[in-house]
């Protein structure tokens, strides 16, 4: 015996108790085989002109675009570090008898004492030194700020906020 649908008493519709094989043979022979249904409504179908709705539909295409954005700020970011390790920037003392040269790296170059600084004894120098050396890192932190800056513009992406 074939299988049968559920039946629901004696008012239901007739197709609800027919056995399955005659509902596929009933479909068959209506739709020429199987018939596929398209659905649309989650995705969207199409606009007016043809062209889909779907926000999914041209997603290689969008993957291929954040590829292509990912390698090019990777270039860009490769010659801002590269910029920035070749600018020197230079601090100084209050009384710039120390002078402390800093990459845009924040890496040491050099230091310069004058004979003056020398002469003032062990424990003034060691304070002009550290002045020397916070002037000349908070320099190269705002000029490698200043080039993120201009490298994110370039980008067209928004400045993060610590920036």
């Amino acid at each position: 015996m074939p299988a049968t649908l559920l039946s629901f008493g004696s008012g239901s519709p007739a197709w609800l108790s027919e056995p399955a094989s005659s509902i596929r043979r009933r479909a068959g022979a209506q739709g020429g085989g199987r018939h596929s249904t398209r659905v649309r409504a989650i995705f969207g179908g199409n606009d007016e002109e043809g062209k889909s709705k779907n926000p999914f539909s041209n997603f290689s295409e969008l993957l291929k675009t954040a590829k292509e954005a990912q390698a090019r700020a990777a270039v860009e970011a490769q010659r801002a570090q590269e910029e920035l390790s070749s600018v020197v920037f230079e601090g100084y003392d209050e009384e710039e008898t120390v002078k402390v040269v800093v990459s845009g790296n924040q890496e040491p170059r050099a230091v310069e004492l004058t004979q003056d600084a020398l002469d003032q004894g062990t424990e003034v120098l060691q304070t002009r030194l550290v002045e020397a050396m916070q002037d000349a890192h908070s320099k190269s932190v705002l000029g490698m700020k200043d080039r993120m800056k201009r490298l994110y513009e370039d980008l067209g992406f928004p400045m993060p906020p610590q920036m």
